[in-house]
């Protein structure tokens, strides 16, 4: 273990499918030459990672019942309650380090909230972004009668930290706005590059994904969330296949499918579109090596920075982009910005069609995608940039500057409000994905639980 202070790092670890588990493992091992770091991980998410002898990995109950004091807790927080639920608890006894990689987080905190049965601890922790809205706002959210991407959830969060960290000015302005005492940093988001695959083994994945050596392979990035609008991609894409009919889409990472973007791949020349599932970090990466271009049109934004998009520039892919929020302050020489409006389906489609139709652009706008990522993107650089802010927030709580308030979380759960959401939320999710898919995604879910109870 490296001297300097003891930092508790609390996040998902490889196996779990995260891409915030990934983005860990890249940075511990940069952090660990510059603190004394142990990593925390969900009682259920087992790890690949040992720390290598760099730093100690242990489940959140065995830090529990450690005696060993930590300086610093540092706390990665995404949109996900299975993966990032498990801190909660800790963050409510301990304030440290929130590392914001969403705003929104409706799926976070209504999964520790409603789906527990916690209705008070919503309408508190709503309250502190919205006031006296808050109570008819729960309401409304129990019900399924509001869509959750229109609210923030991340206040209460922001109020029971020391110190927010976020990777873009876009989120640090956004958390500002709302919250203007908070103490904020902006600091890189590392990712790592791959190494070019070789023939046979660039061979045997084009082979399992089905892409031919011909194809011009347009790929699109992370999981196919209702927000990276895939029905205007697939449209878009298909207006250029008319043109170019070797472009092939692939459409990355597991997650369901809205319906109406199963409509469009339907209506796709056969076999033109691949949706590939989960795959490997190895495999996520080799994917986006074998591509040519690549495409995140994400909107609304909930402040995010997209790992993935970061690792395309890595690998030196031209990108298509939507101009708003974090994905506006992207090198202008490595995306193709497309408006967000009516026009932006022709916009789409012209940006394919244009770098399909000209190595030169694509290798020039790889090659600036690549010198962004290696200036801007580095996990040692994201490491440095977490070890100032580690030792600025001792520095503040030894001046004690450091002032923060409760999480508002764990009162009473009834098991009435759990049911009574998760059957709106069920009657929600049916009509959005239809049948099969709900049905599909609510087994992953008793599983999931199952493996937890077990």
């Amino acid at each position: 273990m490296a001297p300097g202070p003891r930092v508790a790092f609390f996040t998902p670890l490889p196996p779990v499918r995260s891409g915030i588990a990934d983005y860990s493992a890249e940075l511990l091992p940069h952090l660990a030459s510059l603190a004394d770091v142990t990593a925390v991980t969900g009682d259920d998410h087992g790890s690949a990672n040992a720390g290598d002898g760099r730093y100690a990995v242990m489940t959140v109950s065995r830090f529990s019942r450690e005696e060993t004091p930590h300086d610093v807790h540092v706390y990665q927080v995404a949109n996900n309650a299975h993966h990032h639920g498990f801190m909660l608890p800790v963050l409510q006894e301990t304030a440290g380090l929130l590392v914001l990689h969403d705003y929104c987080l409706q799926y976070l905190m209504l999964g520790a909230t409603l789906a527990r049965g916690d209705l008070k601890g919503l309408t508190r922790l709503l309250a502190v972004e919205y006031g006296d809205e808050a109570r008819v706002l729960t309401w409304r959210l129990l019900l399924n009668a509001i869509d959750p991407l229109s609210l923030s959830f991340a206040g209460g969060l922001i109020r029971a930290s020391e110190m927010v960290l976020v990777h873009s000015a876009f989120a640090r302005d956004r958390v500002l706005a709302d919250h203007p005492d908070a103490v904020v940093r902006v600091i890189p988001m590392g990712v790592r590059g791959a190494p070019r695959l070789d023939e046979p083994a660039a061979a045997r994945l084009r082979e399992r994904l089905g892409i031919d050596p011909a194809d011009l392979v347009v790929a699109s990035l992370s999981t196919p969330a209702h927000n990276k609008r895939l029905d205007l991609l697939v449209r878009a894409f298909r207006r250029a296949q008319a043109c170019e009919p070797r472009l092939k889409l692939l459409i990355l990472g597991a997650g369901l499918l809205h319906r109406d973007a199963r409509a469009e791949i339907d209506r796709a020349p056969e076999g033109r579109v691949v949706c590939t599932g989960w795959l490997s970090a190895d495999e996520y990466r080799g994917a986006i090596d074998l591509s040519h271009l690549v495409a995140d049109l994400r909107y609304p934004a909930a402040a995010e920075t997209s790992a993935s998009l970061l690792r395309a520039l890595t690998a030196g892919k031209p990108a298509i982009i939507a101009d708003q929020g974090p994905f506006s302050e992207l090198p202008d020489a490595a995306c193709i910005r497309v408006p967000v409006g009516h026009t932006e389906e022709a916009h789409v489609a012209n940006a394919i069609a244009r770098l399909a139709a000209s190595p030169d652009l694509r290798q020039r706008m790889g090659r600036a995608a690549s010198d962004y990522a290696a200036r801007a993107c580095s996990p040692a650089r994201a490491a440095d940039a977490y070890a100032t802010c580690i030792e600025e927030a001792l520095d503040r709580r030894r001046r004690g500057a450091a002032v923060v308030q409760r999480l508002p979380l764990g009162v009473r759960p009834s098991p009435v409000v759990s049911t009574v959401y998760k059957a709106c939320r069920l009657g929600k999710l049916w009509r959005t994905y239809g049948a099969s898919d709900t049905w599909r995604r609510l087994r992953e879910e008793l599983r999931r639980q199952r493996g937890v109870a077990s």
